[in-house]
């Protein structure tokens, strides 16, 4: 797993930024110029729609005028359409229509009728414009579906109609079907249907959407290609399913570009199949603008991480290398050099943490030295209770076992030699018994001239401390035999070993204490130490007790020692159980 250091994270999180900042401008870029088109899209809709509306209602009312003036005075006609005679009806209705129908800006191509129930009057062959015959029963089975929401809705209602004529493309025609009314009975006695072409609005220089109408799923347009009708239509189509059937907008690729697109009902009050007027707006050049902006945003973005990360770089050489250099100080220290300093190079919060890194170094270092002291003037394990607050400073009754071992006949063997010699002897001898006595979890309580003063059970206690200290002899005078092979001098010892409570604590003066113990028992040991011969282990009653048969030991004569009112039993020390010695 790769390690992403203080540098790396700085460039890293720079880059994010500058990532994030180009992505977020160009989803807003994006949002603008879509928001901005829908609004051009809503606009020329609009417009383009009240034109629509105007010229349709134009037409609505001159229908009206003819049929309110013209047809509903016709007495002929109206009895012609009460009789339901059909070649009259029409023969007549040619005569009172011709101002529609011969209209030389915008004529009817047909025109159809409908009795007071409702029923379809087909008109005789050759009259009232021809229609194809699958047209015609179109019409037919449209204006017979819708008869009844014709004659209770509006007096007047449009709707629209697909023309297929000479194996063209259909044609679109607008039906305005208007109610006729006897205005000597004031009844409805039929209704009249004209038929008229749409007349589609042509593409201008200032206006960039194009438009249809959309009906029964498909659309017709004279101003959007035809091989782009048939997907428009099928989004109106889906547009309308997931939404209010009033109209909407969406947004489609057509042909490789981004268009949007808006549709509204144009009947909608018309017992008519719905009609849908539609506005494509072309974002080709919205497109083309926005890519042109997006590469300006993409190169100043570059540049700004070039140069952000330029910058990043000069900051994070800055503060890593101050970093590092902590680093690696506080590395020296766990390894233990405490001598380690880390450069200031600033009066910044990383000078001031160098300067603090340094003072602690320093500090530590203090401290290192007074432990290192404390270990050499005091017992190692001593020392370590004290460094952890675990000694109690004072007195305190501790039960303990206490060993001297002291060199028998050290004036005669040191008679005659240098000083330095005697030191040397000395240390090796004090320094080989001592790691003994550390091995066997004693303490080495004081060094006294040749005698060395050892400890079991205090300042802390490992259960079975008389066993300890007899290990701790046993093992003293093997290591001292073994040192007498190659020592220019044999040297010998005497050990005694006494068992009981004393008082532990830190004694001495205001300004220097020792740890140490202090008892009869103490006295006792030192006695029975003095009473044993050259490479002899003397114990007393209570640490033959407390071995519990893990010793073989011999009766001694009862001793009568200084400073003791009774005699006191001995015994030797011969050897420990083989449970007794561990393996």
């Amino acid at each position: 797993m790769v390690a992403f250091g203080f540098r790396h994270k700085l460039l890293l999180s720079k880059l994010l930024i500058v990532a994030g900042t180009t992505a977020a401008t160009l989803y807003i870029l994006r949002q603008s110029i879509d928001e901005s088109y829908q609004r051009i899209l809503q606009d020329q809709s609009k417009s383009q729609l009240e034109t629509f509306a105007t010229k349709r209602e134009a037409r609505l009312e001159m229908v009206q005028t003819i049929c309110r003036n013209v047809l509903s005075k016709s007495v002929r006609l109206v009895a012609a359409m009460n009789e339901g005679d059909e070649p009259n009806l029409y023969d007549v209705a040619r005569g009172e229509l011709r101002l529609v129908l011969e209209d030389p800006t915008r004529p009817a191509s047909f025109h159809r009728f409908l009795d007071a129930t409702g029923r379809y009057l087909a008109p005789p062959a050759g009259q009232a414009g021809i229609l194809p015959p699958a047209t015609e029963s179109l019409l037919r089975q449209q204006l017979e579906a819708t008869q009844k929401a014709m004659f209770e809705g509006e007096a007047q209602q449009a709707g629209y109609i697909a023309i297929e004529t000479d194996g063209s493309a259909p044609k679109l025609h607008e039906l305005i079907l208007t109610r006729i009314v006897d205005r000597g009975e004031e009844q409805t006695v039929g209704a009249l249907v004209l038929g008229f072409p749409v007349d589609y609005l042509q593409e201008s220089g200032k206006d960039r959407t194009k438009w249809g109408l959309w009906l029964n799923e498909c659309l017709y347009s004279e101003t959007i290609e035809t091989g782009a009708q048939k997907g428009i239509a099928a989004r109106v189509r889906e547009g309308l399913r997931r939404s209010t059937r009033l109209g909407g907008e969406s947004k489609s690729s057509l042909g490789g570009a981004s268009h949007m697109i808006s549709y509204n009902l144009v009947n909608p009050k018309s017992g008519f199949p719905p009609v849908y007027y539609v506005c494509l707006l072309s974002m080709a050049e919205a497109d083309q603008l926005e890519r042109s902006l997006s590469e300006q945003i993409l190169a100043l973005a570059i540049l700004a991480m070039v140069a952000g990360l330029i910058l990043a770089l000069l900051l994070s050489h800055g503060l890593s290398r101050p970093i590092r250099a902590l680093v690696k100080g506080t590395t020296e220290i766990q390894q233990g050099n405490y001598s380690v300093k880390v450069p200031v190079r600033s009066r910044d919060e990383l000078g001031r943490l160098s300067v603090s890194f340094n003072d602690m170094a320093a500090g530590l270092a203090l401290k290192e030295k007074y432990r290192h002291f404390l270990n050499v003037m005091a017992d190692p394990k001593v020392a370590e209770e004290l460094v952890k607050g675990r000694l109690m400073l004072g007195g305190e009754l501790r039960h303990v076992s206490v060993l001297f071992c002291d060199i028998r006949g050290f004036t005669a063997l040191t008679e005659g030699m240098e000083p330095n010699q005697v030191v040397d002897l000395l240390n090796a001898h004090m320094t080989a018994l001592a790691r003994v006595v550390h091995e066997h979890r004693g303490v080495v309580d004081k060094f006294v001239g040749d005698l060395i003063m050892a400890v079991f059970g205090a300042p802390k206690s490992y259960e079975n401390d008389a066993l300890d200290a007899a290990r701790c002899a046993i093992r003293m005078i093997e290591e001292r035999e073994n040192l007498n092979q190659s020592s220019r001098h044999i040297v010998r010892v005497g050990i005694g070993i006494a068992s009981g409570k004393v008082v532990a604590g830190c004694m001495g003066s205001s300004n220097r204490q020792n740890y140490t113990v202090l008892g009869d028992r103490v006295n006792l040991a030192s006695r029975l130490c003095s009473q044993a011969k050259p490479m002899e282990v003397i114990i007393d009653e209570s640490t033959r007790g407390l071995l519990d048969g893990q010793a073989r030991t011999e009766t001694l004569p009862a001793l009568k020692l200084k400073g003791f009112s009774v005699d006191v039993q001995a015994y030797r020390l011969m050897k420990l159980s083989k449970e007794a010695v561990p393996a």
